[in-house]
């Protein structure tokens, strides 16, 4: 029988996933193949949808599809495995949340019947070359951070450092290589910026043995981090993002969101990773486009995300 090929892409809050499924999409695409796709976000609400056109699409919400989402993961792969076997999709893309762990989903992948329907070609991880220093650091990072991190690259068949145009020395970056690698000496090890390595990645196959699963492996959960959401954002101007990431820079690791600026009247999409917040003007507003903020970040709460 033939296996349905599948993706995994996961990667710490911020690290560049989404931007390198796009474009791994794409390259799929561009070969003649049907692609579905499968979103995991912690919030209740996905607000990247926009982003992607593919009729295959999948999303499970408010949860982790290591953890509290497996029933519902398994009930999606056998609902892949009957488009697969129909000819509707040739292969799948998965992305975890950034704080998933992908062993627990390797062991999905590798249990009965899973096993027999689906092949792993490549667990990517998608590290934020420029703060993963910072992530690994006893002084600057939780134990719970410190080990997703660990956990996402050593479960990874394909690693790639991203945003290294955001690291000055050569030094830093060397440090960097010499962190990876001593989580995960086998993996292939990739360098980049806006996660331009996709050539690279369909040119190569790595083994995926070592991604088996060991029963008393002890897996990293995400306790600390918390997601909070605010839908309602018609009186949020760029002036208040800026404001409440400011006071928050300890505990916020990732926010994203669309808001309206009343006092330019224009609808403005952003993002904010590794320290760095980037606005984009929405050109033309979509009537399932509205206002909607997620925060995450370590003990995050709702009480203290004052808008």
């Amino acid at each position: 029988m033939r296996k349905m090929p599948v993706y995994l892409i996961n990667g710490f809050l911020g690290s560049g996933k989404t931007t390198m499924m796009l474009k791994m999409i794409k390259k799929l695409q561009d070969k003649g193949l049907k692609v579905a796709v499968l979103l995991n976000e912690l919030g209740q609400t996905n607000l990247e949808r926009h982003m992607f056109k593919e009729d295959n699409f999948f999303e499970l919400l408010n949860g982790c599809i290591c953890c509290s989402l497996q029933d519902d993961l398994k009930k999606v792969m056998r609902d892949l495995s009957g488009l697969y076997k129909d000819g509707k999709v040739d292969v799948a893309v998965i992305e975890g949340t950034g704080v998933a762990n992908p062993g627990e989903i390797h062991e999905i992948l590798n249990q009965h019947p899973f096993s027999d329907l689906f092949s792993l070609q490549e667990s990517v991880c998608i590290t934020d070359a420029s703060m993963l220093q910072e992530y690994l650091s006893f002084f600057s990072s939780s134990k719970e951070v410190r080990n997703l991190q660990k956990q996402q690259i050593h479960h990874a068949s394909y690693i790639v450092l991203n945003k290294i145009d955001l690291i000055d020395h050569k030094a830093d970056l060397e440090k960097v290589r010499k962190l990876v690698r001593k989580i995960n000496p086998d993996a292939i090890l990739k360098e980049t910026s806006y996660g331009d390595c996709i050539e690279d990645l369909f040119q190569t196959h790595s083994s995926l043995a070592r991604t088996t699963i060991k029963n008393e492996e002890k897996y990293a959960h995400h306790r600390e981090i918390k997601a909070v959401k605010i839908q309602n954002t018609a009186n949020v101007g760029r002036n208040d993002i800026h404001r409440i990431l400011s006071d928050l820079t300890e505990d916020m690791i990732r926010a994203k969101g669309t808001i309206y600026d009343q006092s330019e009247a224009q609808w403005y999409h952003f993002q904010y990773a590794s320290g760095k917040l980037q606005w984009e003007k929405v050109k033309k507003m979509s009537s399932s486009l509205h206002g909607e903020i997620i925060f995450i970040g370590t003990n995050l709460s709702r009480e203290k995300v004052l808008l």
